[in-house]
């Protein structure tokens, strides 16, 4: 049975500034015991992310407006390729992660360029642990002082899909409408077992 996308994981990142920067270190971190066998390679730094948030307060208090605080600064992907199809390359993820960032600009009305500039990619090769090789995409909720709340919902997340989809067609032409996992997970049956109760 095909699948219905490959794997994107999306979660926001909390905690402000501080939980970006944890979030950030940990996704380089070489030495986290869950990344043991795993091989860190970054892909993308965006000059502009870490201080999106700084930079539209700074703005903001110019203006004398109030509010408009932001408690989650920025959206973590997780884009997973399934092992017996490849560990991608530094180059291939590089042109995955370009219709990526193409796609996801065009959904929210951005610049391609600027959005770019507004992200952190970095590579976690699998190859030696037998796990699924991904990137890891951190992506402002911020640009250019602006919120786009656009990267917090569901469009974003379809958007990388379709496009992550489309780049795995093109780079290792392998139509995700047309491939078998070789080791499908089961599905839950649903149907929790009663325990039988025995009379005393």
């Amino acid at each position: 049975m095909a699948i219905k996308n490959f794997l994107v994981k999306t979660k926001q990142i909390k905690k402000g500034k501080a939980g970006l920067n944890r979030q950030l270190r940990y996704i380089h971190d070489q030495n986290a015991p869950s990344h043991k066998h795993t091989i860190i390679k970054p892909l993308l730094s965006g000059n502009k992310l870490v201080n999106a948030y700084d930079e539209r307060r700074e703005m903001r208090m110019k203006l004398h407006l109030r509010g408009g605080g932001v408690s989650n600064h920025a959206t973590r992907f997780i884009i997973a390729l399934p092992s017996e199809i490849a560990h991608p390359t530094a180059d291939q993820w590089k042109r995955i992660l370009g219709e990526i960032i193409a796609n996801v600009a065009d959904v929210n009305g951005l610049d391609r360029r600027e959005l770019a500039k507004h992200c952190e990619a970095v590579i976690h090769d699998e190859s030696q642990s037998g796990k699924n090789s991904h990137i890891h995409l951190v992506m402002s909720n911020i640009i250019n002082c602006t919120v786009i709340k656009g990267i917090t919902q569901y469009k974003t997340t379809h958007a990388i899909k379709m496009a992550f989809n489309r780049a795995v067609k093109n780079v290792f032409k392998v139509d995700h409408r047309f491939y078998d996992p070789k080791n499908p997970k089961p599905k839950p049956s649903g149907r929790k077992k009663k325990k039988r109760r025995f009379k005393s």
